[in-house]
């Protein structure tokens, strides 16, 4: 199933969101927990941009990330990278600071 990736959210503006930092969520065949990491991201005041390193599922995960309210940009590299999706989302960043999240962590 092809999933296409979601266009990021700018940075934020000094009279708005904290546009300093980025949160990297890796994640792997777990939509329920990325999903709920998603709800609580999207919550905080800061409303920091977000990108999902989908490393490979084989489940609904991309599909469940793709349809949350939440603007997340997702990444999907073609194998299982563990914990080098992390890398990947560094590249991707448009901020100087990026935070690590697992999809668990919430």
């Amino acid at each position: 199933m092809a999933c296409q990736s979601a266009p990021h959210a700018p940075p934020g503006r000094a009279d708005g969101p904290d546009g300093r930092v980025t949160v990297a969520v890796i994640t792997h065949d777990r939509p329920t927990s990325v999903l709920r990491t998603l709800d609580a991201l999207a919550v905080l005041p800061e409303q920091p941009p977000v990108i999902v390193v989908d490393n490979g599922s084989d489940d609904t995960t991309c599909t469940a990330v793709r349809r949350h309210p939440a603007t997340a940009r997702m990444l999907r590299p073609r194998e299982n990278t563990g914990a080098l999706g992390r890398n990947l989302a560094v590249r991707h960043a448009d901020t100087p600071y990026v935070a690590f999240s697992d999809d668990d962590s919430w």
